[in-house]
């Protein structure tokens, strides 16, 4: 007997997911990789996980919410017969939610709405639209240096360098930079264990994409771990690891509306070569997942020197 769509947990899901991302294949053409990831870059208020999830699902889905949340946001109820889908919520097992295509509009007393609006007019008035290109990420970038220090990270905004090369992120050997981290109101003082390094001459989007994109190597484990316990490194070819890195600034910043010359390398990439390199799609979700809360803003004890430098920890926690 096939299992109720209703009856599946999260650990089902979490299965099906391990399934889809062992068999990558599925996402070796090129032109197939580029459709999930403007699918998965278009769904801003999920994580990539669920747009993905979703991708598997629905191909074809805009918006999704669960059938409350259409019905007190946007007097939507959810069409007889219609298919929910699934995704994953933190603390719990999985949520349902409906495309908009399988929502109608009602009145005030739930009755089918005579002046129904198209999904498209209600799409347009509910999806945030992108930011210009001259859009300046200057809240977004102020975020992500402030995280970043939570994961051992110091940046130098000051890097010369030529037009063509925007930045790097390296493991420092011998240089040993401070930084200080505010916690209880007191001063930490610690040493750095990475430098990210942006041109000098940046404007504040191309230097926000920049970082973006060397996180990307730092959370795709391009890069030994410091701590040493926080990863094991992945030994990739260079395209491989640019074309990761490229694919985590391109999810990121174009769901904050930012356009950058990621999509013109991907597209390019995927314009000239019939298949996509050696890569990890579950390494490309998971660094824009940690990326994209480092933007909203984490917590100290959510950096890895919290939790993978003892020395650190019991410092924090002897506070």
């Amino acid at each position: 007997m096939a299992k109720d769509i209703r009856d599946i947990s999260r650990e089902d899901v979490k299965s099906n997911l391990d399934e889809l991302y062992s068999n990558v294949e599925n996402f070796r053409d090129s032109v197939s990789f580029q459709q999930m990831l403007d699918f998965v870059s278009s769904f801003k208020k999920l994580s990539p996980y669920n747009a993905f999830l979703l991708y598997q699902q629905r191909p074809g889905a805009r918006y999704v919410l669960n059938a409350s949340q259409w019905l007190k946001k946007y007097k939507r109820k959810i069409k007889p017969n219609a298919r929910p889908l699934i995704i994953l919520v933190p603390f719990g097992p999985v949520d349902y939610v409906y495309d908009i295509s399988d929502t109608y509009l009602v009145d005030d007393k739930s009755n089918l709405s005579l002046f129904t609006e198209t999904d498209e007019e209600i799409i347009a008035s509910i999806i945030e639209p992108f930011k210009t290109d001259g859009y300046e990420p200057k809240v977004e970038m102020g975020n992500l240096e402030e995280s970043m220090k939570y994961h051992g990270i110091i940046v130098d905004a000051n890097f010369r360098a030529g037009n063509n090369y925007s930045g790097k992120i390296e493991v420092l050997g011998d240089y040993h930079p401070k930084i200080t981290i505010q916690y209880k109101r007191r001063d930490i003082h610690i040493t750095a264990n990475y430098l990210l390094s942006i041109r000098d001459n940046a404007k504040c989007g191309e230097a926000f994409a920049t970082a973006v994109h060397e996180l990307g190597h730092l959370f795709c484990h391009h890069l030994n771990a410091v701590p040493w316990k926080a990863w094991e490194i992945r030994h990739l070819d260079y395209v491989s690891r640019e074309f990761e890195a490229e694919s985590v600034s391109y999810i990121v910043c174009t769901r904050l509306g930012i356009k950058t010359t990621s999509v013109d390398y991907l597209k390019g990439y995927c314009r000239n070569n019939k298949t996509i390199p050696q890569i990890s799609v579950e390494n490309i979700f998971t660094a824009c997942n940690l990326i994209l809360n480092m933007i909203e803003g984490i917590s100290l004890k959510q950096g890895i020197l919290y939790k993978y430098d003892d020395n650190f920890k019991r410092i924090i926690d002897n506070l």
